[in-house]
């Protein structure tokens, strides 16, 4: 084969090349995985203590048990506690199943407070109103919520009867 012959042969292929690069591209361009999106808006009600601490709001995945732990969050949010009733909101959350806690942090460390034998020192609540047992924090089944609308409103939660009465 000549210089030539080998040339003309180089430039097909890479005209080949490119070609099938772009429509390879094109094509997995065009197979975008669109995947629906919603928002979660948790209410929380009869706050006290208001200008005290943090209003801490956690979106969990599946859990076994719903123990309000930083490390295991999807998402957390945290508000300074300005008013009686407040409402978090998550946005741009794939549909799917989650479990919300929430907790009033007043000495603001990240972390639920409990006592020697696990009681929670701070107020605090899972979503659906979900209880604990001897075991620990609620389990999954009682506190997963199913995000499959645009907008999903939960029932409001109350974070007491846990926590001090009043703060000095």
């Amino acid at each position: 084969m000549t210089i030539m012959g080998f040339v003309r042969n180089f430039n097909a292929m890479m005209v080949f090349g490119f070609f099938a690069f772009s429509v390879s591209f094109s094509w997995a361009k065009g197979e975008q995985l669109i995947i629906p999106v919603g928002e979660i808006r948790v209410p929380v009600v009869d706050l006290r203590h208001l200008g005290h601490g943090e209003l801490v709001v956690v979106l969990f995945e599946k859990l076994d048990r719903i123990e309000i732990e930083m490390d295991k969050a999807f998402r957390v949010k945290k508000l300074a506690v300005i008013s009686q009733d407040m409402t978090a909101v998550f946005s741009m959350v794939p549909y799917g199943e989650y479990a919300v806690g929430v907790f009033h942090d007043l000495n603001e460390n990240g972390r639920l407070d409990a006592n020697f034998f696990g009681f929670p020192k701070e107020g605090m609540a899972v979503s659906n109103n979900a209880k604990g047992g001897p075991l620990g924090g609620p389990p999954w089944q009682a506190s997963k919520i199913q995000l499959a609308q645009p907008t999903m409103n939960l029932s409001a939660l109350k974070i007491y009867p846990f926590g001090p009465k009043s703060v000095e």
